[in-house]
């Protein structure tokens, strides 16, 4: 039903890097290949620094750095699984066919449910003013817009009563469209009526970044009206009022000539003889014959065949080389594709950066990409920290960079990153061998926005020796880390002076909180895992925290769905904010409220895929307490139990916790996220899996109120008749 399974790419720390060097790749020969400013120690800035290809000769320039690039890849002193650089063969343009934008049909007026919602609930952003794509959006009027495959669908699902009756609009988005198109995620801005389709398109050897544009001014006949696209695996996307800021990752595919060239592989044995044997000036020599020789084989086949190219309705035109940055220090080649483009598809601007960052954040003016030291460049010896590249947003034209800044270790995710009143805070761990084996430390940094790039302007540096930061949470002047070792500190700071941040409380409890929500200013609501003082117990833990004295943190609950002892359990909201939705009774107060979060129990004949509703009140009686789970067994059919060899099960009662197993197993059910909707009448939650959507009282949430199965959309086979060669590294 839905596009939720993607391409991930690996993400080295520098311990796991050199583990995969020196042990499942091997050597090829004695010495390291360093390149950059020297052996030992941390680059320089003005190594790293962006510079573009520009003037006359930008595409000799680019193409010169390639070259570079390319020896240091050719002559690295690892191999892969033994066998040699893992050659990629240069994938030339595609003749891509124009598609026809679709005309407009007459957009009436709203033509939907028989009454509409008060209040619907948004996707949980980490920004309040910068909207995040989700694979679920809905609108005021209680529809449900869903991305999946190569599909967007629309259901009327306010009220919950009859929904299974109610149509759904379905339409195509891959008419007129060579390949293969798999939507993962949405953008929806209600008031201009404008909808993107985010996804990925397989086209031969080719892998696209798309993004398909529809007016949904009448949501009863949305209308595809064209679409942006660029090569590469998307990665990231934020919205800006009308503005789509997409990064995506895009790997020049290594020249396969070099290793058709009998010079340049005997250059290379004799590069390693030479490096073995510690004739480093004979090396030397050898590694500039190899460097001219390569950059001959980038020339011949021309800059374009390295470079990803835009599309404007399935039109391609290549990225021009001024339109990429790149440092002086010759990294493994992958681009960071950074396109923005208005929701009609208008203005649309793309340029690329030389980098291996993965993780990105994004502020309402500025957008960040972290890459870490261990992508620089091939030096196994490099002290673990992140080089954070700023680029401030326009409404008009491409992210424009604007320099570094650099911080020790490594940040858990995008929430360890937060901008606020002209700094940007960041959380990290750092990794350094120990004679105690204590090798992980945690710094927080505050960098100043200076026009040169992020200086430091305040630092908390080391605390939790020997732990992992495993979340983050910024709110305004305030900042909360979470490390674990054993038990789980949740570290409150007080960020009020950037020049002077201090950490003013450490509270100690078991497991540890991976994803933080703040509730007003005074209270965090959390998830993450549950354990004891010895060891984590497997199990999903929501926790409820005083914050409103950083001197007193305080545990005000803490919560953990039943099962049997022996059971395991996760939410996909651990690590997907998007996932955990929590709705507060009035727009007046952050609480009391509902928390809705998707749950999996492996636990034999009990096994459980649905999700989890707790009733947040911290002056109740019962600050946390479990209304029930509302569980999507309910949308198989006994097709399912044929198809899928179940024998079915009776329902079932776990710790008071009830809930009817699945009859053919819960393995086959995906539960995804969900969506709260009020009126006069009550408050109602949506729930949408792989299966359909099971629509509940969100007070009473024991019986549906409403189902409606979706047929499953083909998603997953996204490799079906292509082949595909290029991948990111």
């Amino acid at each position: 039903m839905f596009a939720h399974s993607r391409l991930r790419c690996l993400r080295f720390t520098p311990l796991l890097l050199g583990a995969l060097m020196l042990a499942a790749c091997g050597s090829s020969g004695g010495g390291s290949a360093v390149v950059g400013p020297g052996a030992t120690g941390p680059a320089p800035d003005s190594k790293l620094l962006l510079k573009s290809f520009v003037g006359a000769p930008a595409c000799s320039n680019f193409e010169a750095y390639l070259g570079e690039s390319f020896t240091e890849q050719f002559l690295a002193s690892f191999r892969c699984f033994g066998i040699g650089p893992c050659p990629e063969a240069i994938g030339f343009p595609i003749p891509v066919p124009t598609a026809p934008v679709a005309a407009p049909e007459d957009l009436g007026t709203d033509g939907g449910a028989p009454r509409s919602p008060d209040r619907v609930s948004q996707t949980n952003t980490q920004e309040s003013d910068v909207d995040e794509a989700d694979l679920v959006k809905a609108d005021s009027n209680g529809r449900v817009y869903l991305a999946g495959g190569d599909r967007l669908r629309v259901v009327s699902a306010f009220p919950p009563e009859g929904l299974r009756d109610r149509p759904v609009v379905d339409i195509p988005l891959s008419v007129g469209m060579p390949g293969r198109f798999s939507g993962q995620a949405l953008l929806l801005d209600e008031a201009q009526g404008q909808l993107v389709v985010l996804g990925q398109r397989f086209v031969a050897q080719q892998v696209r970044a798309e993004s398909v544009l529809v007016n949904v001014q009448n949501p009863d006949q949305p209308v595809v009206m064209g679409r942006v696209a660029v090569d590469g695996f998307p990665v990231e996307v934020r919205r800006i009022n009308q503005r789509v800021h997409r990064f995506s990752r895009f790997t020049a595919p290594f020249p396969q000539a070099a290793f058709d060239d009998t010079e340049l592989l005997t250059l290379r044995d004799d590069y390693f003889a030479a490096e073995s044997e510690g004739r480093q000036d004979d090396a030397d020599a050898l590694k500039a014959e190899v460097r001219a020789r390569m950059t001959e084989v980038v020339q011949q086949a021309g800059a374009a065949a390295f470079l990803p190219r835009r599309y404007d309705d399935g039109v391609a035109t290549a990225l021009p080389c001024e339109a990429v940055v790149a440092p002086e220090v010759p990294s493994d080649f992958g681009l960071a594709v950074l396109q923005s483009f208005n929701l009609d598809g208008s203005v649309h601007a793309v340029s690329a950066a030389v980098n291996n960052a993965f993780l990105f954040y994004a502020s309402a003016r500025n957008l960040y990409l972290a890459q870490n030291s261990a992508g620089w460049f091939f030096a196994p010896d490099q002290p673990d920290e992140t080089v954070i590249h700023r680029f401030a947003l326009s409404d008009t034209a491409a992210p424009e960079y604007r320099g570094l800044g650099r911080v020790p270790g490594s940040p858990p995710d995008r929430f360890a990153f937060s901008e606020f009143d002209g700094h940007l805070r960041v959380a990290t761990t750092a990794f350094q061998f120990s004679e105690d084996g204590r090798n992980f430390s945690n710094h927080l940094r505050v960098l100043r926005l200076d026009s040169g790039g992020l200086s430091v302007a305040g630092r908390v540096d080391g605390y939790a020796p020997g732990e992992t930061t495993r979340g983050v949470r910024f709110m305004g002047g305030r900042g909360f880390v979470v490390t674990f070792e054993q038990i789980d500190p949740l570290f409150a700071f007080d960020l009020t002076d950037p020049r002077q941040p201090r950490m003013v409380s450490a509270l100690k409890i078991p497991g540890f909180s991976s994803y933080l929500q703040p509730l007003g200013d005074e209270y965090l609501l959390t998830i993450g895992r549950g354990g004891d003082d010895q060891q984590l117990n497997g199990r999903v833990a929501v926790q409820l925290f005083d914050v409103a004295d950083l001197a007193d943190v305080r545990q005000v609950a803490v919560i953990e769905p039943a099962a049997g002892d022996n059971s395991y359990s996760y939410s996909s909201a651990e690590y997907d904010a998007r996932a955990f939705t929590y709705f507060p009774d009035t727009t007046a107060q952050a609480v009391p409220g509902t928390l809705a979060f998707p749950l999996r129990v492996f636990d034999g004949a009990a096994d459980f895929a649905g999700f989890m509703v707790v009733r947040v009140d911290p002056e109740g009686e019962v600050p946390l307490a479990a209304l029930s789970r509302v569980d999507h067994a309910v949308l198989q059919t006994p097709a399912d139990c044929d198809q899928r060899g179940g024998g079915g099960v009776s329902p079932g009662q776990v710790d008071g916790d009830a809930f009817a197993p699945p009859p053919c197993g819960a393995t086959f059910i995906d539960p995804l996220r969900t969506v709260f909707m009020q009126d006069a009448v009550g408050t109602y939650l949506y729930t949408l899996s792989t299966q359909g959507i099971v629509a509940v009282n969100a007070q009473a949430p024991e019986e549906p109120l409403g189902v409606l199965p979706l047929a499953p959309v083909d998603n997953d086979c996204i490799f079906c008749d292509v082949s595909i060669t290029t991948t990111d590294q």
